[in-house]
């Protein structure tokens, strides 16, 4: 089970898998590492294999009033003893996800309940005239002039949001007007009032969480002057006056140009990654040589490699006043890994000068890949690839964010292939490392020759400029994830000791390959 302090909640009945591809896909193209609960009701049997194959935990019953309606009584009882900590409640068939929630929730929530704008009064609205003036008709005098929020994206404390839907269901029930599906309505007037409204964050759209695309972007020339917040940008992605992707994005359906364009382009699905397991396969030489068969590799990419002298450098400080910094830059090609560009100008004499190519994971926090620097490798004419593929659920909002921004500077670019991935993940039972995935690309291609130096599995921490956990993590909890790396002990996502076999299979087999003396001490192996 995934980490269970976000919850994604969703709800749906009789849907094929189709019309809740762009949902699914785009939660896991984002990298949202929470639980996906979803409520089902007379769901084919296909739709329900496709959720459980991309992770989600299912819980149904049978219908016995209208879905809007008996949704919000199911989730209060499922709320109340399955799911813990930040619940995220979206509608589905029209909501997909750009961004992991989580970030914005980590930095911008400070209530117990999130609410998010509809962008226009209650009165400005005809729809909502009708639905909350006839079913509410007590509450519409100051109602009206209040701005509308959307009951199907909200946030929040699981208590909380489990009080306001039983609320939201009762109050459903009262309604004037038993015609009318009065569930915002009813959410509307539960959270202007006293029990509600010191706990609730009403959040604009400008914030960035949620754009509700019916109103700002549909019916905006409807509307015109009487919408309280700007038009959304469509480009790529769909964001805010700032340029800011937004987390969430509701009723693109009502758009037919739009709702097209997203199906294409949650078309290809995103893999669910292989979990860590205690006792893999172990990699193997002649496996490997068959699964690196049969277009898994680039062609345009072996071009640039082929019959070239090729040096990888990694990370360890093993190379810190060694002098092999005029060996390494006399290889045809250089590589470089993560933080490992730009290089230091102290370092040089020691790790050479030039990066030909930099394999990037491509997640720019300062623990993992850190910045891209898009202007020097311009500059430097630097290629760049990445070690892990697009099409995986943790890597793809990465890749995506690069390949658009890039647009701008026209690298070279290479992404491993995704079917090679995960038979390599597969073998090893764990998350390979940046150098290792590295390795295991460019022995796919042409390459004359491949040396590799500077790599120790974290026996010798990180050079300093590279990567100094008391700076990321801070001085006392920096220190142990060191200790613990130094020890063997700490794995993270990525567990050490199937690697080295890896390597040290490849040493013994592939003819292609030198390593250096350092690795040659901790692998157990002699000169060839």
């Amino acid at each position: 089970m995934d980490d269970d302090t976000y919850t994604i909640l969703g709800c749906i009945t009789k849907y094929k898998a189709d019309d809740i591809r762009p949902y699914v896909e785009s939660i896991e193209q984002t990298g949202f590492k929470g639980r996906k609960v979803m409520l089902v009701y007379e769901v084919p049997s296909e739709t329900i294999d496709y959720l459980k194959s991309k992770g989600w935990d299912l819980y149904g019953g049978e219908l016995q009033q209208h879905i809007i309606l008996q949704r919000f009584r199911d989730l209060y009882k499922l709320l109340g003893s399955e799911i813990k900590g930040t619940v995220i409640w979206t509608d589905v068939k029209d909501v997909i996800f750009q961004v992991d929630p989580t970030n914005w929730i980590e930095h911008n929530m400070e209530d117990d309940i999130l609410s998010f704008s509809e962008c226009i009064t209650f009165k400005d609205d005809p729809w909502a005239c009708v639905n909350a003036g006839t079913s509410f008709p007590m509450e519409w005098e100051w109602l009206q002039n209040k701005t509308s929020y959307c009951a199907g994206t909200i946030a929040g404390d699981k208590d909380y949001i489990r009080d306001l839907f039983i609320n939201i269901y009762r109050w459903s029930l009262t309604t004037s007007n038993p015609g009318q599906l009065s569930d915002q309505a009813a959410y509307n007037v539960l959270i202007n009032q006293t029990q509600y409204k010191d706990i609730v964050q009403f959040t604009p759209q400008e914030d960035g969480f949620a754009t509700q695309l019916g109103t700002v972007l549909i019916k905006k020339d409807h509307f015109g002057d009487k919408l309280l917040e700007p038009t959304p940008i469509v480009d790529d992605l769909i964001r805010n006056q700032k340029g800011e992707p937004f987390s969430i994005v509701h009723q693109y359906d009502r758009s037919p140009q739009l709702k097209e364009k997203l199906i294409n382009k949650y078309k290809n699905i995103i893999h669910r990654e292989p979990s860590k397991v205690d006792n893999p396969p172990g990699f193997t030489y002649n496996k490997w040589l068959d699964i690196r068969k049969d277009g898994k590799y680039d062609s345009q990419y072996n071009e640039l490699l082929k019959d070239k002298k090729v040096i990888v450098v990694g990370p360890s400080p093993s190379l810190e006043g060694s002098g092999k910094g005029k060996e390494i830059d006399g290889y045809d090609i250089v590589v470089r890994i993560n933080k490992a560009f730009p290089i230091e100008e102290e370092l040089t004499d020691d790790i050479g000068s030039r990066t030909d190519i930099h394999y990037h994971c491509l997640c720019t926090d300062m623990h993992c890949g850190g910045p891209v620097f898009y202007d020097e490798m311009k500059l430097d004419n630097v290629f760049v690839s990445c070690p892990y593929p697009k099409y995986v659920g943790p890597f793809h909002g990465d890749v995506t964010r690069f390949e658009n921004i890039n647009k701008k500077y026209d690298l070279g670019f290479h992404v491993l292939n995704t079917d090679y991935y995960l038979e390599i993940a597969n073998m090893l039972g764990t998350r390979a490392n940046s150098g290792t995935l590295t390795i295991l690309d460019l022995l796919c291609y042409d390459l004359k020759e491949l040396h590799i130096t500077g790599f120790t599995w974290f026996r010798d921490g990180w050079r300093k400029s590279y990567k100094d956990h008391t700076e990321i993590f801070g001085e006392v909890e920096g220190k142990k994830k060191e200790e613990k790396w130094l020890k063997g002990e700490f794995d993270g996502n990525h567990r050490q000791k199937p690697q080295e076999d890896l390597v040290r299979e490849i040493y013994l087999n592939d003819n292609r390959v030198s390593i250096d003396n350092t690795m040659k001490e901790i692998l157990g192996v002699e000169n060839r």
